[in-house]
């Protein structure tokens, strides 16, 4: 089984290191580049290639469902997985949700 490539994108360094921690004790995940915002995770897919971006949907500047929208149109090989922290409340309205959705 090859290895899956992933970029991870949320504005808080916890976050991503608990992510990561998660993620590459699968195995066969290798975490490629760390973003905290969204026009850094945009550079990091266009340089990586990655097979998957993991998400915040909010993020400083590029929110996460823009950065999706580009990611989808420039780079249709890259999956996401995004997610809205529990009790969060976006600036589009989105309620947290306890769990993670694939887009």
């Amino acid at each position: 089984m090859s290895t899956i490539r992933v970029v991870l994108a949320d504005d808080h360094a916890l976050a991503r290191r608990g992510v990561r921690s998660l993620l590459t004790e699968a195995g066969d995940i290798e975490v490629v580049a760390e973003a905290a915002d969204g026009v850094t995770a945009l550079a990091l897919v266009e340089t990586h290639r990655p097979d998957v971006l993991v998400t915040d949907i909010e993020m400083p500047g590029l929110g996460g469902l823009e950065l999706t929208e580009r990611v989808f149109r420039d780079w249709p090989g890259t999956r996401v997985l995004a997610w809205i922290p529990t009790g969060k409340k976006t600036a589009n309205g989105i309620t947290g949700l306890p769990a993670c959705f694939s887009l």
